[in-house]
């Protein structure tokens, strides 16, 4: 393959809507989130839940955190993204996904696990691992249908495939939502037995939470084979000749 099966993939930094500049002002807003959903989930969803791994999994995703936020601040430095333009793409891809889908993720299961709930830690530790397994397999679908469209020539500017692209779009996505809705199903069922029909406030929040880690998902294989393409194609690159 060469730049021009990669062609579409361009256009964000066609636009600047990825520039390094456009993403060095983005990132220490990035850094400001990050700080809040985890202060969010120490303070607020975890305190009461009774999931029984809370504790490991908020002292790793604590140092995660403070890295991320430490590389989101260095990167957005002027002298420092122009010199390194892939390693902030990278940083930017792990800052998205640490907001939107391993907090989204967590923030869901801290709920479901409140005290109120009824639902037990036995039952919560069940239902992580079969969320986390839907989730591989929504990740592993997108791969797929990502590699498949990417043979088929739909990310090369001006075929056919590319101006039918955004016509056939949603066909492709079919498996993968099936595969995020069972997940969402799976996890606000539990909640119901549990609850009833109370808490609504409180399910709203985790179909929302979970629907962000899911699209996460679905995104990241388009995330990493942009940064292959900086890696590989000087033309995905600003500052590197």
């Amino acid at each position: 393959m060469n730049s021009n099966d990669f062609e579409v993939l361009r256009k964000p930094f066609i636009s600047g809507r990825q520039s390094p500049s456009k993403l060095g002002s983005i990132l220490p807003l990035a850094a400001v989130a990050q700080t809040g959903l985890y202060a969010l989930q120490y303070w607020v969803t975890s305190a009461q839940t009774v999931h029984p791994k809370k504790d490991d999994i908020l002292q790793w995703h604590f140092w995660i955190t403070a890295l991320l936020v430490a590389l989101s601040l260095i990167y957005s430095i002027p002298p420092v993204y122009r010199k390194f333009e892939r390693g902030q793409y990278l940083i930017s891809i792990l800052v998205s996904q640490n907001i939107f889908a391993v907090n989204g993720y967590l923030i869901a299961l801290f709920i479901l696990g409140l005290n109120g709930t009824g639902v037990s830690p036995q039952r919560l530790m069940m239902i992580t691992w079969i969320t986390l397994g839907i989730g591989a397999a929504v990740l592993l679908l997108s791969a797929f249908r990502f590699w498949r469209k990417l043979k088929e020539g739909a990310y090369r500017a001006g075929t056919r495939a590319d101006q039918a692209r955004e016509n056939l779009e949603y066909r492709s996505y079919l498996p993968i939502a099936i595969a995020a809705g069972l997940g969402i199903v799976i996890t606000i069922q539990s909640y119901i037995r549990a609850t009833g029909l109370a808490g609504l406030n409180e399910m709203t929040a985790i179909i929302l939470a979970l629907a962000s880690f899911y699209v996460m998902l679905v995104v990241l294989p388009e995330q990493l084979v942009i940064l292959y393409c900086k890696y590989c194609y000087p033309e995905f690159n600003f500052y590197i000749n």
